[in-house]
C-alpha cells in the first residue's frame, strides 16, 4: 500500500509537472557596502518597465478606502523601518517614478496575501532541507518581478533571498550556514481591516523586514532567530518557519500580534521528522476549500524517513493542490549547505 502511495504522488507530480513551467530565477548581487539609495538600483532599473502593472495590480486588489490609508500613512510607516530600508524604498520609488506610498503599500500587502505550503525535513543522516511554495492571488505580475538576491558584505556571502522586485522585506531566506526562513500567512481574516490597523498600530513590525532584519544580524543562529522572532510584536498574525544547521533545528512558530502561541518543533525520536505548514493551525484541520496540508502529508508519509531530501520536496511542492495557478515561485535550500539554494519561477 505504501509504495502504491508512493507511485500515486510521484505519477500525479508527473503530470502536475507536464503542466507547470519551471524557470530559473534571475539573480541580482546586493552589496551592503554601498549606500543604501544605490543597493537595488541594478533592479529597479531591470524591472522599471513593471512598475505600471504593480501600480495597476495594487489598485486593483487594494480596496479604494485601503488605498488612501497606505499612501497617506506611508511617512509614519517608513519612520518604524531602518534607515537602510527607508533609503532603499525611496530610491526606487524615484527610478519607477511613482509615490512611496505604493512602494510602501506592495509591501504590507505582501505581508498579509501569501498563501503558502513550507516544509522543513531532516533525513536519517540528520541533514535538514527546508523547501517551499509561495502563492498569491496576483501572480500574473508577481511571476515577473520575482527574482533572487544575493547579499554580501566586505565581499563574502551573508544571506540569500527569493524575492519581488518593489518587496524588501524577506519571506524566503536563508542566513549562510546559520538558518533558512520562511512566511506563511496565518490566515485570520478581514485582511484589510487588519491592515488598516497595522497602519495605525505604531508598536508593531512589518514582518517582511523583521524577517529581513533578522536574516542580517551578525552571528544570529537558529536559537537566536525563532527567540526574535518568536517576541518581536508584529503587524499581523503569521507563520514563520525556520530551519538550522544541526539535527532537530526546524520549527513553526505560530504568532500572533504580540508573541508566539505555539513552536513546534522537528522532534525525530519521536517520529517528528518533518514540519509542514500552510495557513492553518497544525493543531487544527484544514478547511476542506484549501486543503494542502493532507496532500502534502500523504506524499512525505508513504515516502518515508530515508526518502528525505529534496526529491522528496520536488515531488510534494509539484503535486496539485501544493502546487496550484496561484504559485509564483518555489525554493529549496539549506542553512548548512547554502550552495544548495536553489529558487524557480512557477507558470502554470
Amino acid at each position: 500500500m505504501r509504495n502504491m502511495l508512493l507511485f500515486l504522488a510521484m505519477a500525479s507530480a508527473t503530470l502536475s509537472l507536464g503542466l507547470a513551467t519551471e524557470t530559473p530565477a534571475p539573480h541580482f548581487t546586493i552589496n551592503l557596502d554601498d549606500a543604501p539609495d544605490v543597493r537595488f538600483q541594478q533592479v529597479a532599473e531591470h524591472y522599471r518597465r513593471m512598475a505600471p502593472y504593480i501600480v495597476k495590480e495594487l489598485e486593483t486588489v487594494v480596496p479604494k478606502a485601503v488605498q488612501g490609508l497606505l499612501i497617506d500613512g506611508a511617512e509614519e510607516f517608513m519612520k518604524r523601518l531602518k534607515p537602510d530600508y527607508d533609503a532603499e524604498m525611496r530610491s526606487l520609488a524615484k527610478v519607477w517614478n511613482i509615490s512611496v506610498g505604493y512602494v510602501v503599500a506592495a509591501n504590507i500587502m505582501y505581508d498579509f496575501t501569501a498563501a503558502c505550503t513550507s516544509i522543513v525535513m531532516q533525513g536519517e543522516d540528520g541533514r535538514l532541507y527546508h523547501g517551499r511554495n509561495l502563492d498569491y492571488s496576483f501572480g500574473d505580475v508577481l511571476r515577473n518581478i520575482t527574482f533572487i538576491a544575493k547579499f554580501q558584505r566586505n565581499g563574502k556571502p551573508v544571506y540569500t533571498l527569493t524575492t519581488y522586485a518593489g518587496y524588501f522585506g524577506a519571506l524566503s531566506g536563508m542566513r549562510h550556514n546559520a538558518f533558512t526562513v520562511t512566511v506563511d500567512e496565518r490566515d485570520q481574516g478581514a485582511i484589510w481591516e487588519n491592515v488598516a490597523a497595522a497602519l495605525l498600530d505604531k508598536k508593531s513590525r512589518s514582518l517582511g523586514f523583521l524577517v529581513r532584519e533578522t536574516l542580517e544580524t551578525e552571528d544570529m543562529d537558529f536559537v537566536g532567530a525563532v527567540e526574535k522572532l518568536s517576541n518581536t510584536p508584529l503587524i499581523a498574525p503569521v507563520y514563520l518557519i525556520v530551519g538550522g544547521t544541526a539535527p532537530g533545528q526546524g520549527a513553526v512558530i505560530t504568532r500572533d500580534q504580540l508573541r508566539a502561541i505555539d513552536v513546534w518543533y522537528l522532534d525525530p525520536d519521536a517520529g517528528r521528522w518533518y514540519v509542514l505548514e500552510t495557513n492553518y493551525d497544525h493543531w487544527k484541520p484544514p478547511p476542506q476549500t484549501d486543503d494542502r496540508r493532507d496532500p502534502a502529508e500523504k506524499i512525505i508519509n508513504a515516502a518515508g524517513r530515508s526518502k528525505a531530501g529534496y526529491a522528496l520536496l520536488q515531488t510534494v511542492l509539484n503535486t496539485p493542490p501544493v502546487l496550484n495557478k496561484h504559485t509564483t515561485y518555489t525554493v529549496f535550500m539549506s542553512a548548512a549547505h547554502p550552495e544548495d539554494y536553489k529558487s524557480w519561477i512557477q507558470r502554470i
